[in-house]
């Protein structure tokens, strides 16, 4: 019988700050608190993975006005 390898390894400083993220619309969604939500993700070898989902699915305008205020913020991020 093979012995079985465990990874034990701590997440990373950005690996922490997704689960917190994930953690927090998690709870808000257990609460019924979130009307829609729109993600964009890196995966690690670069593939981006996009989810609409609620209020963003069923009204694209209401996504593509998030879409847009995301777009700023990042820009200011950016320019910072």
């Amino acid at each position: 019988m093979a012995a079985a390898v465990l990874r034990i390894a701590r997440a990373s400083q950005h690996e922490q700050h997704i689960i917190e993220v994930l953690e927090h619309y998690l709870a808000l969604a257990r609460r019924g608190s979130l009307r829609g939500l729109a993600v964009c993700a890196k995966g690690r070898t670069g593939q981006e993975h996009i989810s609409v989902v609620g209020v963003y699915r069923d009204d694209p305008a209401q996504g593509v006005n998030a879409a847009m205020r995301m777009s700023w913020k990042l820009t200011q991020m950016q320019d910072d």
